[in-house]
């Protein structure tokens, strides 16, 4: 499912072989993360690197 954050792309791996990609929208994330004043910049850091794929 995508929603604001996320969109699916696609990418061809292999010629034959084709894969979603989920991506996100980093400008809409930090809209949400400045909204919510329990968010800090720690917190936040770690929310960009989980939204990346980098955990």
């Amino acid at each position: 499912m995508a929603n604001s954050t996320q969109t699916e792309t696609t990418t061809a791996t292999s010629g034959y072989l084709n894969r979603k990609v989920r991506t996100y929208d980093e400008a809409a994330v930090d809209r949400e993360i400045k909204k919510d004043r329990r968010i800090k910049g720690r917190e936040a850091r770690a929310t960009h690197a989980l939204l990346k794929g980098r955990v």
